[in-house]
């Protein structure tokens, strides 16, 4: 069997495809940007480390283990993690491919590694227990014990950053898994993995795990959405160019510091929209989002100001989560 975060699958014979090589030197200069001359030769160790004990064997989703903890190692370097992260990320095969004894990472790369390193080993640990419970995982309580059980064994909140990040890879590789395998590793990051990076406040993950999510567990209804926001999908991000260049303009005049960007919404969260308010598509007011992101609460009800003063609010559309904040302790206006 073969291990994908929580899910255990049994072994399948691997896809008619070759993996994506990773070229180091690229990878480096990606994962590079804001890190010091030291950290960088330390994940150059770490590169060599494991480029020396690992068996470049391919699994059925067409990666090495190598070439697997590298790009997971590159998701985790887009949350701007600490370099032990990424050494630990890279180096955490060595104790499953071989009897390698801790002390040689606590060696190489110092107690903060090693440490990681045993706490993301830790975590198998659940995924024996999801193996040995997938029936029960469709009951909620049971989905929440398992959040919990995550959050307890990570004693370092590094680790469940890892854990994460590892599931978002599967999940951009589901396609060459069986439909069964396919459907039973989005319902598991539906309830599981996308809660826990809300919880996190990884937003940008959460959005795309509970995408891909979506894809599998409801294919016609994803290409349905998605047909339907690619049809207009150049007015929508002209108009969001437009709304975020004349809120700097406007943050600007009135001294505010703040950082405007604006999106596409993304398809799960518009589904769940239309579904919870019973409406069509054309009936959504929100199928494009803009984020203004300032220093202290002030600010913020001053920017609702400018912008009640630039478009009218439509009452029904508007939540104040700084006054009544969610149950995660986001807040904002919107």
């Amino acid at each position: 069997d073969i291990g994908y975060g929580m899910v255990t699958v049994s072994k399948q014979k691997a896809p008619a495809v070759f993996e994506e090589k990773v070229d180091f030197e690229d990878w480096l200069k990606h994962i590079s940007a804001h890190r010091s001359a030291a950290d960088i030769a330390l994940i150059r160790q770490a590169h060599a480390l494991m480029d020396g004990v690992i068996e470049h064997q391919q699994d059925i989703l067409g990666d090495t283990e190598f070439s697997r903890a590298l790009k997971v190692a590159e998701i985790l370097a887009d949350l701007h993690v600490d370099t032990n992260t990424l050494v630990a990320t890279i180096v955490q095969g060595i104790q499953t491919s071989r009897d390698t004894d801790s002390e040689l990472i606590k060696l190489e790369f110092g107690e903060d590694v090693q440490h990681l390193v045993s706490g993301i080993n830790k975590m198998r640990i659940v995924d024996a227990y999801q193996v040995h419970h997938a029936e029960e995982l469709r009951d909620k309580k049971s989905v929440e014990r398992v959040r919990k059980l995550l959050l307890a064994l990570a004693e370092d909140i590094r680790v469940v950053l890892v854990k994460i990040a590892e599931r978002l890879y599967t999940m951009r590789k589901l396609k060459y898994l069986s439909e069964d395998v396919r459907k039973q590793i989005a319902r598991e990051t539906k309830d599981i993995f996308s809660p826990l990076a809300s919880r996190l406040g990884i937003w940008q993950i959460k959005w795309e795990l509970e995408d891909l999510s979506f894809r599998y567990l409801e294919p016609d209804t994803y290409k349905h959405i998605a047909s339907m926001l690619d049809e207009r999908r150049i007015d929508r991000e002209q108009y969001i160019t437009q709304v975020t260049d004349e809120l700097r303009r406007d943050l600007a005049e009135a001294g505010i510091s703040g950082e405007v960007t604006g999106r596409p919404k993304h398809i799960y969260s518009i589904w769940r929209k239309m579904k919870a308010k019973d409406i069509g598509f054309d009936e959504l007011f929100d199928v494009r989002a803009t984020r203004v992101l300032v220093n202290n609460v002030a600010d913020c009800y001053a920017v609702l100001g400018i912008v009640h003063n630039k478009w009218r609010p439509v009452p029904s559309e508007f939540d104040d989560y700084i006054a009544t904040p969610k149950e995660n302790n986001y807040q904002s206006l919107h």
